[in-house]
């Protein structure tokens, strides 16, 4: 009896191909072959409610990634036809981001190169989100000279360390500051934040 975690992972790589192959038609499309090798597909299981990311990768190309658990949860609620549809609709659409380039957004580059591609420039899915979101870890991080607070995730103090042990590696990239007094945030900084609950706010009133 396969868990849950093996089907997603079983689904995924099977995702991936169709992805790959969502990859070469569109580069070819608009005559950008050359960007077919530096485009990587990836599924995360740490997103929320998103249905997927563009990434610049350091040294060039990109990495796109895809909210494993809602195309699983899309795929249970409303099956594998829509899903698919669903999936392929978020790919084209982060697949643009990386044609478009870096920094176009949801703006005009990116809505044209959406509709050369045949597709639709819409900036949300529509998939049901129910029973996604969870509760998300905080730390509270403290400047190790000023002392200033900040609140921030689980996953941003790991982008944080990767970052900082990246950037003294020797490679190039700006170090995390502090708002306050603009020194660099340090790994030991990091490693000294601890978990914080945030309370949940109440319901609005109707």
């Amino acid at each position: 009896m396969l868990t849950k975690k093996q089907k997603m992972q079983i689904l995924a790589e099977e995702w991936g191909r169709e992805l790959q192959e969502i990859i070469e038609s569109g580069c070819k499309m608009l005559n950008m072959e050359h960007a077919i090798p530096h485009i990587e597909v990836k599924f995360s299981t740490a997103m929320k409610t998103n249905g997927g990311t563009a990434q610049k990768q350091f040294g060039g190309g990109g990495v796109i990634a895809i909210n494993l658990r809602l195309c699983y949860n899309t795929l249970l609620k409303e099956g594998p036809e829509k899903a698919r549809i669903h999936r392929e609709n978020t790919f084209w659409h982060e697949l643009a981001h990386i044609l478009a380039g870096w920094g176009a957004g949801h703006g005009p580059e990116w809505k044209r190169v959406m509709r050369r591609l045949g597709r639709v420039p819409d900036r949300c899915h529509r998939q049901d989100t129910k029973g996604l979101r969870t509760k998300q870890r905080r730390y509270l991080l403290l400047c190790g000279y000023c002392r200033y607070p900040q609140a921030i995730s689980a996953a941003m103090r790991t982008r944080m360390k990767n970052k900082i042990s990246h950037i003294l590696e020797g490679n190039y990239g700006q170090l995390p500051k502090c708002p306050r007094c603009l020194r660099s945030i340090t790994i030991t900084d990091l490693d000294l934040a601890k978990k914080i609950r945030i309370p949940t706010p109440p319901p609005p009133r109707r």
